[in-house]
């Protein structure tokens, strides 16, 4: 997913992998809101069960 979006011409500032904790993917959207982004991308999942 970076690399098509840096081929399409856009500028990556961060990317950040985190694991399937709900806790620290809440801490981590919180954290990355702060700064203000234009966008954020999120992908995978949370497998809960």
């Amino acid at each position: 997913m970076a690399r098509r979006i840096a081929k399409y011409g856009h500028r990556l500032n961060r990317i950040t992998t985190i694991g399937d904790n709900v806790n620290e993917i809440a801490r981590t959207l919180n954290d990355i809101l702060k700064r203000d982004p234009d966008i954020v991308f999120v992908s995978g999942g949370l497998i809960i069960g």
